[in-house]
């Protein structure tokens, strides 16, 4: 196999003529006389480096910048790791002149055996750069018309000369078409899963008045992971009434269920009235067995309840909010946080923030007070009111977050979160009016699904434990926990139904005892990592868990594709369809989730 040596020839024209050449003594010009050639043999994807002798240990002059290098008794390791640190590109040029193809350098065994290799050893290739550069624009909300920025072209070109450029029209329909290919993937991993799947469904009107609907699937798989998975997101032209909801639903699900109706187990939505409607028409059609299938979104109740309760200090607000909005217009180098009217959670961030903020807002506040610039400043009081709000937010604020999430089961956190947080109001002043925060959410747990109570029986941390009730006494307790044994057992039978001709060790009943009577556990703990290693002693059990765990308790999956859509949707970005709308938001969240 030929071999060639990277010469000064080579690199001599990366050579900065107007500095000065450094003279070599007599022992750098026997150094230099010694140096072990580079060679990168056609196609230079298998590069070796020559071994040096210990008589030959020498600082080596670097050709296109005159440092001396130290090498070492085994190889010209350093004086590579210059060229590749230093010199990446006249390198590369230098190589590029025996081959078209890619390139590498071999350092095995070296620490920058990774970075050379990334470096050299993947060959470019343009349809490798263009699926790169669409899972970025995707990805990262980029325009399509990004890929024709002069800027944005020549830093793509200094990296590699040969990247050709398509243009945004083209990269749109690349988007589609991608949309097209994965969504059949994605419904296909759906559609195999074993368990029930849950919902959650929104609705959202975009800044230029323009309706979505979201529909999220969750559900656990054979290995017990937690999916969430957006399904799809579609303009929504119609009036919003619960019939057509339940149609455009249908219509979103209808390749995932088929003739498996009875798959979905519960849906997550929000408080609105026509939700009610459209749980009938989903009954009707036998998409769901029975209102219990309806869960109402856990931090939209806390957000009714909250907006209820801050509403009796609103005027100590609103003081404070009036002087942020006036330091905002002036464009002040402080800028704390506004609210959002909707959600109640912002308002509390935006006092945990003017709280820290305290010492310098009211010097400020106060001196735009003197010129008359705004009517009022909040008072001592006010601020202590603020303090206390604050206090007597922290749980639910906590409570909003815990069952928001994605990456874990949210449902059997709910009963024990509407019992703290209805503790924390009975232990809460009467200055902040609790009552009515009380009442709110002792409405919204009397209508709570059966389910809630189902998924914290099979929380291992917590099952029929977690309803011993030290307000009441043993004969209470005992009856409460008996209830709730006679719900789960009520289920537990139509899986037992469903078994068929599995082979059990232990009967069904005998499982649902045992599993009861053992010790829960360390609160620490992830439920579903426990059924993982204990579903074979629980089998029917753990069927049952998996699909009851995986509901989630919020929807806050459909508004988190909402927020992303909010980035995507803008005035700039006024000309895409509503296809390629639904395109990029789906693909964004599907190469997030890694699915």
């Amino acid at each position: 196999m030929e071999v060639y040596e990277l010469s000064s020839t080579s690199i001599d024209r990366h050579e900065d003529t107007s500095k000065r050449k450094r003279r070599l003594n007599d022992s750098h010009d026997h150094a230099s006389s010694s140096l072990p050639s580079i060679p990168c043999s056609i196609p230079l994807t298998t590069t070796r480096l020559s071994k040096v002798s210990k008589a030959s240990l020498a600082r080596i002059p670097c050709k296109v910048c005159q440092q001396l290098v130290k090498t070492n008794s085994r190889t010209n390791f350093n004086l590579v790791a210059h060229l590749v640190t230093k010199h990446c590109d006249a390198l590369s040029d230098a190589m590029d002149r025996y081959s078209k193809d890619s390139t590498s350098i071999s350092l095995k065994g070296t620490k920058l055996q990774s970075k050379t290799r990334d470096c050299f050893e993947k060959g470019f290739t343009q349809t490798e750069f263009q699926n790169k550069l669409q899972r970025w624009i995707v990805g990262d909300q980029q325009s399509f018309l990004v890929v024709g920025n002069p800027y944005f072209q020549q830093m793509m070109l200094y990296i590699n000369k040969h990247i050709i450029f398509k243009s945004a029209d083209t990269v749109s329909q690349t988007v589609n078409r991608d949309f097209e290919i994965a969504k059949a993937d994605v419904y296909a991993l759906i559609k195999e899963n074993t368990s029930k799947i849950s919902f959650t469904t929104d609705i959202w009107t975009s800044p230029d008045n323009v309706a979505y609907t979201a529909v999220t699937a969750h559900f656990i798989d054979k290995n017990w992971k937690l999916k969430c998975i957006l399904v799809d997101f579609l303009v929504f032209n119609d009036s919003h009434s619960g019939q057509n909801i339940a149609a455009l639903f249908k219509q979103i699900v209808e390749p995932i269920c088929g003739d498996r109706k009875l798959l979905i187990l519960g849906i997550c939505t929000d408080n609105a009235s026509n939700n009610e409607v459209f749980i009938q028409e989903l009954i009707n059609s036998g998409y769901l067995e029975s209102p219990e299938c309806h869960h109402r979104c856990f931090a939209h109740v806390l957000d009714l309840a909250a907006q209820d309760a801050h509403q009796e200090i609103k005027t100590s607000i609103e003081t404070l909010r009036e002087g942020i909005k006036l330091l905002q217009y002036n464009g002040r180098i402080l800028k704390p946080i506004l609210d959002v009217s909707t959600r109640w959670n912002s308002a509390f961030d935006m006092l945990v923030t003017y709280l820290k903020m305290r010492g310098p807002l009211v010097q400020i506040l106060d001196q735009l007070y003197m010129e008359k610039k705004i009517p009022d400043v909040p008072s001592a009081r006010d601020w202590g009111d603020l303090t206390e709000l604050v206090h007597f937010f922290q749980p639910f604020k906590q409570a909003t977050m815990e069952c928001s999430s994605n990456k874990h089961q949210t449902l059997s956190y709910v009963i024990p979160w509407y019992n703290v947080l209805l503790d924390h109001c009975e232990n809460a002043t009467q200055q902040m009016h609790p009552n009515a925060f009380q009442m709110k959410l002792d409405k919204y747990f009397n209508v709570s699904s059966n389910h809630c109570v189902i998924a914290v029986v099979l929380d291992p941390r917590h099952k029929l434990e977690f309803y011993d009730d030290e307000n009441q006494d043993a004969q209470e307790n005992a009856s409460q926990k008996e209830k709730i044994k006679r719900q789960i057992q009520s289920v537990y039978a139509e899986y037992d139904d469903q078994s068929g001709l599995m082979q059990l060790e232990l009967t069904p009943t005998l499982q649902l005892e045992e599993y009861l009577n053992t010790q829960v556990v360390d609160p620490r703990q992830d439920p579903l990592e426990w059924w993982k290693h204990h579903g074979l002693d629980f089998p029917l059990l753990a069927k049952m868990a998996r699909d009851y765990l995986a509901i989630p308790a919020t929807s806050a999956s459909s508004e988190h594709a909402f927020s992303k859509a909010r980035h995507l949707i803008t005035d700039s970005r006024t000309r895409l369809s509503d296809q390629t709308i639904r395109a990029s938001i789906c693909l964004g969240n599907w190469q997030r989730g890694r699915i």
